[in-house]
């Protein structure tokens, strides 16, 4: 029991390891650090544009330990980065398998199913993730969340939302245009009209 509070390694920097139930050793083990390095050269392959060299880089690490989530995070964004939302679904099913409240696969598999239209389901899965403005991709996640209320009915919890998002998000245009939608159908005159008075 001693050898699993033994300090980390150099590679992964004290990562978790919870990640690697079934492979703690003194110093994690070199599997943990293979798929830890594996994933970050898939992230390189990512940035530079070349998708399929980052599949299969993320694919690696989860042949070496299929409970890595790190991978099962990455294939996810990507798959929604690339608009390949039935794909990202699966993924992020698996990562919900191996860490069923993790409040970033909650709101990625939210966005997910927003974008299959299954809106019930994706406000579901949204509210159940209790932070997911930490994670990567948030304003597509607040936007996502936004027209999937709207979607559902819930309007006034729809321009409530609206209206706490900044103005600096990257999908503010489609914030405002829920937020004039959601007045529109609660019957609210626009803002305009109280300063022409």
């Amino acid at each position: 029991m001693r050898d699993r509070q033994a300090a980390p390694c150099e590679m992964c920097d004290g990562a978790a390891v919870s990640m690697f139930p079934e492979h703690l050793c003194p110093k994690h083990s070199n599997l943990y650090c293979e798929c830890l390095f594996t994933v970050g050269a898939g992230n390189h392959y990512q940035r530079e544009g070349n998708h399929q060299q980052a599949i299969e880089q993320y694919l690696y690490a989860l042949d070496l330990s299929p409970t890595y989530t790190g991978a099962w995070f990455q294939l996810t964004l990507l798959c929604q980065r690339r608009y390949e939302y039935a794909s990202s679904l699966y993924c992020v099913n698996h990562w919900l398998k191996i860490s069923p409240t993790d409040d970033a696969a909650l709101a990625f598999k939210g966005v997910a199913l927003c974008m299959l239209g299954k809106y019930p389901e994706a406000v579901d899965y949204f509210e159940r993730s209790n932070h997911f403005c930490h994670y990567a991709n948030l304003e597509q996640i607040a936007a996502c969340y936004a027209y999937a209320l709207q979607m559902v009915g819930r309007h006034n919890d729809a321009l409530n939302f609206c209206n706490s998002v900044p103005k600096y998000y990257r999908y503010y245009g489609d914030i405002k245009k829920i937020r004039t939608q959601c007045r529109k159908h609660l019957g609210l005159n626009p803002w305009w009209k109280f300063w022409c008075r």
